[in-house]
């Protein structure tokens, strides 16, 4: 049987996500998203979306150095406690080992990012995640004109 692109197969649902991508991070800070963004795909092992936000995490900023440390990131001395704390927290709604979060990992995030940022966070690890399996169920691949540009 072929495979299903449900991108294409569901257009609608397509748009939803696209939208709730782009509401889901106003008010957060452009470097902490895009640093949650790839770490989630990378969790996920989503090459596609890792590639892309790769890329969108140089624009924002994050030099390569750090970047390449992410995948280690509670052993790098190089990420704020903003940055540790939204890690944190992705982490924990990525790959939950007993289901909800630690109430000292909200706690901390909310401290450091504000109530509402805690909220935009939660959102687009939600939508980074959703991302995530639609690009593993299609084998999704970046083109050659999205792969990430060395810097």
């Amino acid at each position: 049987m072929p495979q299903v692109n449900p991108t294409a197969a569901a257009p609608d649902a397509l748009q939803a996500l696209t939208e709730l991508t782009r509401v889901s991070a106003e008010g957060l800070a452009p470097e902490i998203a895009e640093l949650v963004r790839l770490h989630v795909s990378q969790m996920n092992g989503c090459a596609y979306c890792t590639a892309l936000h790769h890329d969108a995490a140089l624009a924002a900023g994050h030099p390569p150095l750090k970047l390449a440390a992410l995948p280690q990131w509670p052993d790098s001395p190089d990420f704020t406690p903003a940055e540790r704390a939204a890690l944190d927290l992705a982490r924990h709604l990525t790959r939950p080992a007993d289901g909800a979060v630690p109430a000292a990992v909200h706690a901390e995030v909310t401290t450091l990012l504000g109530p509402e940022a805690t909220a935009r966070l939660i959102w687009t690890v939600a939508a980074t995640n959703a991302w995530n399996r639609i690009g593993i169920a299609t084998a999704t691949r970046p083109t050659e004109a999205e792969e990430p540009r060395a810097n």
